[in-house]
């Protein structure tokens, strides 16, 4: 199955089709107010929240921020990333206040509609 890959190209084309679906993703964050990091390949991306000021009547106020924030956005906006605090400690999920993930290995219409 290598082989056969290698011989049509389907790495480095898969490359170049993810990375134009996450320049898509980066751009409609960055438009939303977010700040993405953008990573050299993988599937997901982290974007920096901190400028997001949500409605905390929509929300409920005891979980981490980037839970409440996401529960925001998935209510208001219509687009769900994916909080982080769920990969800390207890002792650490503060580091995630600020941070949601996103996946852009989806349809480009899907990535379009976001």
């Amino acid at each position: 199955a290598f082989r056969l890959a290698e011989t049509h190209d389907y790495f480095s084309k898969l490359a170049l089709k993810l990375e134009k679906k996450r320049d898509t993703l980066c751009a409609a964050l960055s438009s939303a107010g977010m700040n993405p990091i953008i990573p050299q390949g993988g599937y997901f991306l982290m974007a920096d929240t901190s400028s997001i000021v949500i409605d905390e009547s929509i929300t409920n106020s005891d979980d981490p921020r980037d839970v409440r924030v996401n529960e925001f956005l998935t209510k208001t906006v219509g687009v769900t990333g994916i909080p982080t605090s769920g990969f800390y400690s207890p002792h650490n999920t503060h580091l995630s206040d600020n941070m949601l993930r996103y996946a852009y290995c989806k349809t480009d219409d899907e990535i379009a509609a976001a």
